[in-house]
């Protein structure tokens, strides 16, 4: 017969990614982490379906949570209220004695004699198209099964704290669905600790880690409790691009007794640097690793102890304008916005996207059918130039044709294709002169014929003539289908 414990505590060891229903977001990212072998402390989830028992022991709590949901985001008088009510109910039940035995069963088999970290990881929070994390409880320094046990019980309580609430419904989330697992995990004590990010999410550059660092535990550093020291390296070749020392004046540090304090940083520490370049370098390869396991750029909580690096957490970081979906992986791409090229910044709506896609002469498979040049991202239209860019005479034309639209465009499209790995396998090769013939062609008798020659009043009937003729082209096609 099976342990029933199992239902409601796992290993973090045995987590993986499709155990988000079971273990949360946070969870099931720091389970990744661990299988692929990166340095994440051990411990173990006390899963959804314990916070399922501990919700479903009280009937009053399911009418608390539908009036919850009948409220509006706008409405934060009513949800402080409501909320407020719902988390002091939740505080007076007791955790059910089938789950509270086996967290006490887990922390016995992790080790009694150390300090945990007991923190909140809802089936809401680190998704790759929404960031949801941080809107729920965390405890540090907890000793003992009977404490983390009512830690636990807080951080259930603590999701439907008044801003995850607000939040939930900003973003259509009813707060009967959401749900919550608690990672209880073995504590760190790092000298120092920080936040990576394998993208700069200041200018959104994805080629640029951005490293903040400070002394003690990362709380300080994200509460904005003090000034953090600042490293940006570039990811191709390891070099430091900026390094910008923080006052660091104080730091969180836990006590051995449990629980955490704030102390002052001697002031022979305060404007030094807190990573040394060996560290900068050894985060900046945990971070490229972990971003290449998950896929997408990373927001990595880390902490430096004894001179090991220790990973506190891994998540997407969903602030960063989408790219354009390569047509063919393997090489670096150049797209340019159509958009911004017409001085349109805003969003472009659907249908202009799909007319847009018909109506572009080049690269295009068949009558009828969308250019190959094409790619669309963050509502606005991009045109592929990889290829012709590959091929001269085309390297040459468009970036000094581009130079007379916008000569800044021009001057990073030229820096971008005269980086090496632009040109891997493809040096020196030319345009068949068919393929010059044609595209000259086609580029360039109407709108010369219409700049120098052409009479300006007869522009409206001439583009006039031209729409009717697409419109009836279309009408047949759509007959004919």
């Amino acid at each position: 017969m099976s342990d029933p414990s199992q239902d409601w505590v796992i290993s973090l060891t045995a987590v993986g990614a499709d155990d988000l229903p079971t273990v949360g977001g946070k969870g099931a990212g720091l389970g990744v982490l661990a299988a692929a072998g990166l340095p994440v402390p051990s411990g173990f989830c006390v899963t959804t379906a314990a916070f399922d028992r501990f919700m479903g022991q009280d009937a009053e709590i399911e009418a608390m949570l539908g009036a919850l949901d009948e409220l509006s985001a706008e409405d934060v008088e009513g949800v402080r209220q409501r909320a407020g009510r719902l988390r002091e109910h939740l505080r007076t039940l007791e955790v059910p004695e089938a789950v509270a035995k086996a967290v006490r069963a887990a922390v016995v088999e992790a080790g009694q004699e150390h300090a945990y970290a007991v923190r909140s990881s809802a089936t809401l929070e680190d998704l790759p198209d929404a960031s949801f994390a941080g809107q729920q409880d965390t405890y540090l320094e907890i000793r003992g099964a009977a404490d983390i046990e009512q830690r636990v019980r807080d951080c259930w309580a603590s999701l439907f704290t008044d801003r995850a609430v607000l939040y939930r419904r900003q973003h259509g989330y009813p707060s009967s669905a959401a749900r919550l697992a608690v990672v209880v995990q073995r504590m760190a004590r790092p000298e120092v600790s920080g936040i990576l990010f394998t993208a700069d999410p200041v200018s959104g550059h994805r080629g640029i880690c951005s490293i903040d660092a400070s002394y003690g535990l990362g709380e300080a550093l994200v509460s904005g409790l003090v000034d953090a020291d600042l490293y940006r390296v570039n990811k191709a070749t390891g070099a430091l691009v900026e390094v910008r020392v923080g006052a660091k004046a104080r730091a969180i540090r836990p006590r051995d007794e449990g629980g955490t304090h704030m102390v002052d940083v001697p002031e022979s520490d305060r404007e030094r640097r807190c990573l040394d370049d060996e560290a900068v370098a050894s985060l900046t390869a945990l971070g490229l690793r972990v971003e290449a396991l998950k896929g997408c750029p990373q927001d990595i909580e880390w902490g430096i102890e004894d001179g090991e690096v220790t990973l506190l957490q891994a998540r997407a970081i969903t602030s960063l304008f989408p790219l354009p979906e390569p047509v063919a992986p393997g090489r670096p791409r150049v797209y340019i916005s159509f958009g911004h090229l017409q001085v349109n910044t805003a969003p472009i709506v659907p249908m202009a996207h799909s007319v847009f896609g018909h109506v572009f002469p080049f690269f295009k498979p068949g009558p009828g059918q969308v250019s190959r040049m094409l790619a669309s991202a963050g509502g606005r239209i991009y045109v592929d130039l990889t290829a012709p860019l590959l091929r001269w005479p085309m390297s040459k034309i468009i970036p000094r044709v581009l130079m007379t639209l916008d000569s800044p465009v021009a001057e990073r499209l030229t820096a971008a294709i005269d980086r090496p790995e632009f040109h891997k396998g493809d040096e020196g090769r030319v345009l068949p002169r068919r393929g010059v013939l044609a595209v000259v062609r086609r580029a360039l008798p109407r709108p010369l014929y219409r700049l120098w020659w052409a009479r300006p009043m007869r522009a409206h009937e001439d583009y006039r003539q031209i729409i009717e003729s697409n419109a009836g082209q279309c009408e047949r096609r759509l007959a004919a289908a």
